[in-house]
């Protein structure tokens, strides 16, 4: 499943590159920590919304995505939501923990790096897997005849 291939590269990337990166913006006078509530945000909001989508697909009998329910694509519809969502309620929790903990990976803070390193494997997990779900969505409904 290629969103949880991108959020290990990711997060291994995070690992090796991430305390410098931080420092880099920082001293140009990015407020780096900022990226927490961007991600916060959007993941409050869209993890309810594939819910929502979600949630219509299943209970809907017909129109196209009643004439789909059959297919192995429907399946992997349903699959990819329900992995989208259950990343996206994750996010939420670890970039809540993140912003807690003031989670900066600079210098040899071990913990602060690693600790950004999975909550930056999970932030790209977790949008791969909505654009995945999101992308089947769409070809269901332009797809409709």
């Amino acid at each position: 499943m290629y969103p949880i291939a991108l959020g290990f590269v990711g997060g291994v990337a995070a690992f090796i590159y991430g305390p410098a990166l931080f420092a880099f913006l920082e001293a140009r006078g990015w407020k780096v920590t900022q990226a927490y509530d961007s991600v916060f945000d959007v993941a409050c909001v869209t993890t309810p919304f594939l819910f929502t989508v979600y949630s219509f697909v299943i209970t809907t009998e017909r129109g196209f995505i009643g004439r789909a329910r059959n297919s192995i694509y429907f399946a992997a519809l349903v699959r990819y939501s329900i992995w989208a969502m259950s990343l996206g309620a994750t996010l939420t929790v670890a970039t809540a923990l993140v912003q807690m903990a003031s989670v900066t990976p600079k210098g040899g803070d071990v913990w602060s790096i690693v600790s950004f390193a999975i909550w930056f494997a999970l932030t790209l997990a977790t949008f791969a897997a909505f654009y995945r779900a999101a992308r089947l969505f769409i070809v269901f409904a332009a797809n409709q005849r």
